[in-house]
C-alpha cells in the first residue's frame, strides 16, 4: 500500500483525508491524473493508471426567455469507476435549475445525491458511490453516455447566457485522493485523481428587436446617473437616440452594450432601430438615492504559501435600491464571504435591483518573510560568547516584531523593530 502523504502533499497538505473501511474510493476533481509509488512531484511518477483521464462534459443549449431547457451531463473514459463527486456552477440570475434532476441515467444515482441548497449562490453538488462498492469492478460506462440530465428555467433577459462549469469548489465532502486498482489486481495505485472538462452554456435568445437596460440613480444634487442598454434581436446595425441628453450612436453588434454617463434625476427615453427600419422604445427614470457601495473586509493569508484568507462583506454594501446580487471572480454569487484564498487579487460584483453595477477587483496579500545575516564580530576565542550577529527581517506576520532563535535554543526573542 503506498503513502497516501506522498500524493497529499502535492495539493493540500492541510486536508483531512476520510476513508470508507474495505472500498477503494476513487474521486476524479480536477484537471490532470497524479499517481506515486514513492514520494515526489508528479514529473517524478514511475506507473500510470490503466485508463485515460475521466471527462466530464456540459452540453450547451438556448431557449427564449421563460421556458424551460435540459443540459446533458456525460462522461467518457468512465472505467471502472467507484466513486465520483463535483459541482456544477451556473449564473443563478440568468437560470433557475428544477434540482434535484430526475433523469438519472448512471447506476446507483438517485435525487438524494444531489445537493440542492446552494442553487442562489449558482451551485448544484451531487455525490456518487458505486452501490456495489466496487465488488464487481466498478462501473464502466460508454464515451458519450449522459450519466444526468437537469433541467433549469430561464429568468433572465434576452441576449443573457449562463456558463455551465463542472467544479470542484463548495463540495460537500473533502474528498480528494482515490485508491485504484488495476484489472489484473497486480497494481495498486493511491492517486489524486482529476478529471478533464468541458463546461457548456445556456443562452436566452433574442427574438424580434428589444431594449434591455440597468441604471444607477443620481446621487442627491450631482449628475451621477448612469444608464447602461444593449439591443437584442432584429438586424444589426443599429441607430440609437436619446433626446434628453441628447446624445446618438450607432451600435454594431447584437448584445453591444452602451453606456452613458453623468445623468441628472429624471426620465430619458431610449430609441433604437435596427437595419430595417424597426424602431423599439423604451423609458429610464434617474431616481435621486445615495450612490451604490461596497467596502471589503480583507483577511490576508497566515503566510504567503497558505490559502487561509478571506474577504468579508456582510454588511458592507450600502446605497442603490435593495435587493442586491454578489458575484466573486471565482464564480460564486451572493455569498458574503469568499474564503480559502491564497495571495491574488479576486473581483466582485454587486448589481442592485435596478440594474446598477459596482466592480471592485480585491487585492489579498501577505509579504514573503525573508531574513539576512551577517556577522559583526567573531568569537575573541574558542568557548567565549563575545560574537556578534546582525539580523534583518522583513515580510511575513511579525508579532510585534519579530521573533528568532538561535539553533532552535533558548532563548527565544521578541524585537519591537525590524533589526537586532
Amino acid at each position: 500500500m503506498l503513502l497516501i502523504s506522498s500524493v497529499l502533499k502535492l495539493i493540500k497538505p492541510q486536508i483531512q483525508v476520510m476513508r470508507i473501511s474495505g472500498l477503494k474510493v476513487i474521486l476524479l476533481l480536477l484537471v490532470t491524473i497524479c499517481w506515486s509509488t514513492n514520494e515526489g512531484n508528479c514529473s517524478d511518477m514511475e506507473e500510470q493508471p490503466p485508463f485515460g483521464a475521466l471527462k466530464i462534459i456540459s452540453s450547451s443549449v438556448s431557449g427564449v426567455e421563460g421556458s424551460t431547457v435540459c443540459v446533458d451531463i456525460s462522461v467518457e473514459n468512465f472505467e471502472a469507476m467507484l466513486s465520483l463527486q463535483f459541482a456544477l456552477q451556473f449564473d443563478p440570475t440568468v437560470v433557475a435549475p428544477i434540482c434535484p434532476p430526475t433523469q438519472l441515467n448512471l447506476f446507483g444515482l438517485m435525487p438524494t445525491q444531489f445537493n440542492c441548497n446552494d442553487t442562489d449562490q449558482g451551485f448544484v453538488k451531487m455525490v456518487w458511490l458505486d452501490p456495489n462498492t466496487g465488488l464487481s469492478g466498478g462501473v464502466t460506462e460508454p464515451d458519450g453516455y449522459v450519466i444526468f440530465t437537469l433541467c433549469f428555467d430561464l429568468i433572465g433577459d434576452p441576449g443573457e447566457i449562463s456558463p455551465i462549469a463542472v467544479t470542484i469548489d463548495q463540495l460537500d465532502l473533502d474528498l480528494e485522493y482515490s485508491q485504484i486498482t488495476d484489472p489484473d489486481d497486480t497494481n495498486t495505485f493511491e492517486t489524486f485523481t482529476t478529471a478533464e472538462i468541458m463546461g457548456g452554456e445556456i443562452e436566452i435568445l433574442c427574438g424580434q428587436l428589444s431594449v434591455f437596460e440597468g441604471h444607477c440613480d443620481s446621487d442627491g444634487s450631482s449628475n451621477t446617473g448612469a444608464i447602461t442598454f444593449y439591443p437584442c434581436g432584429g438586424t444589426a446595425p443599429y441607430n440609437y437616440t436619446i433626446p434628453q441628453v441628447p446624445t446618438s450612436g450607432i451600435i454594431n453588434n447584437d448584445r453591444e452594450e452602451v453606456t452613458i454617463t453623468d445623468l441628472a434625476p429624471g426620465a430619458y427615453d431610449i430609441n433604437v432601430t435596427d437595419a430595417t427600419g424597426t424602431m423599439e422604445s423604451i423609458n429610464v427614470v434617474i431616481g435621486n438615492s445615495t450612490s451604490l457601495s461596497v467596502a471589503p473586509s480583507v483577511f490576508p493569508p497566515s503566510c504567503w504559501d497558505r490559502e487561509n484568507g478571506r474577504i468579508n462583506i456582510n454588511n458592507s454594501i450600502a446605497g442603490g435600491i435593495l435587493p442586491y446580487t454578489t458575484q466573486w471572480s471565482t464564480g460564486l454569487y451572493n455569498n458574503d464571504e469568499l474564503r480559502r484564498l491564497g495571495n491574488g487579487t479576486y473581483g466582485l460584483t454587486v448589481t442592485d435591483a435596478q440594474g446598477c453595477k459596482v466592480t471592485q477587483d480585491i487585492p489579498v496579500f501577505i509579504d514573503t518573510l525573508r531574513a539576512s545575516a551577517s556577522i559583526l564580530n567573531l568569537p575573541t576565542c574558542p568557548g567565549s560568547n563575545d560574537g556578534e550577529v546582525f539580523l534583518t527581517a522583513s515580510g511575513g506576520t511579525p508579532y510585534s516584531g519579530f521573533r528568532y532563535s538561535f539553533n532552535g535554543n533558548s532563548p527565544s526573542v521578541d524585537y519591537m523593530d525590524n533589526t537586532a
